[in-house]
This record gives C-alpha cells, sequence and structure tokens, in this order.
C-alpha cells in the first residue's frame, strides 16, 4: 500500500510541475494540481506511518516469539521430559525391588524341586 501510496505521490508531483511550468495553464488547474499533490503527498504520508507501526509490530512480535513464547515452550517441554522420566525410574525401579523380593522365593521353591527330584528313586517308584 504504501509503495501504490509512493508513486501516487510522485506521479501528482510530476503532474504539478508539468502543470506549473505550463504557461498556458490556469490557475485553478495549477492549485487543483497542487491540491491534488498535496493530498497524494498525506496519502503517503499516512501510508508511511502505517508500514511503520506494522514493522514495529512484526519486529515486536518475532522478538516476543523468539525471546519469551519459543524459551518458555523450551523449557516447558524439558519440565515435561524431566518428568517422564522420572516416572520410567520410578517404574524401573519398583520392578526391580519387586524382582529382588521375589528372586528368593523362586530360589527357594527351585531348592525344593531339586530336592524332591534327587529323592526319586527309580527302583521304588513304579507307575501302573
Amino acid at each position: 500500500k504504501y509503495e501504490k501510496s509512493a508513486k501516487d505521490a510522485e506521479a501528482a508531483a510530476q503532474a504539478f510541475s508539468r502543470v506549473n511550468t505550463d504557461m498556458n495553464a490556469t490557475k485553478a488547474q495549477v492549485e487543483k494540481s497542487r491540491s491534488q499533490m498535496n493530498h497524494r503527498n498525506d496519502l503517503m504520508e499516512k501510508s508511511k506511518g502505517d508500514y511503520i507501526i506494522a514493522v514495529e509490530t512484526t519486529n515486536n512480535n518475532q522478538h516476543e516469539y523468539y525471546h519469551q513464547r519459543w524459551p518458555g515452550l523450551i523449557n516447558q517441554m524439558q519440565r515435561c521430559e524431566e518428568n517422564r522420566i522420572e516416572q520410567i525410574r520410578g517404574v524401573m525401579v519398583d520392578h526391580c525391588t519387586i524382582h529382588a523380593g521375589i528372586i528368593p522365593h523362586v530360589t527357594s521353591c527351585i531348592d525344593t524341586m531339586t530336592e524332591s527330584c534327587e529323592k526319586i528313586n527309580p527302583s521304588e517308584t513304579v507307575i501302573y
């Protein structure tokens, strides 16, 4: 929008320059051309101001995104990952503790089974 306003203002300035230097132009034509040029310059300045505001807003948003939102998001993701790892660690510790508690029972069962197997006498054991 600013580029169009700038081109229009430049064209109006050139038109005013031509009319102002034209000896056959009436005073009304010169004033109309001057008025048109001033109006176009005002529109260009307004567009320029709007453009500057838009650029500043974009820069502020970009700064906020890269210096506040993005690092905050990364930190939040890091905390989530740390919590997930902590929970997995807890589950693994619980698993190991439970297995450590079961192993003596399993060992006892295996020992009992081994003793029973060793007591088997083939000559005394008859299956009919």
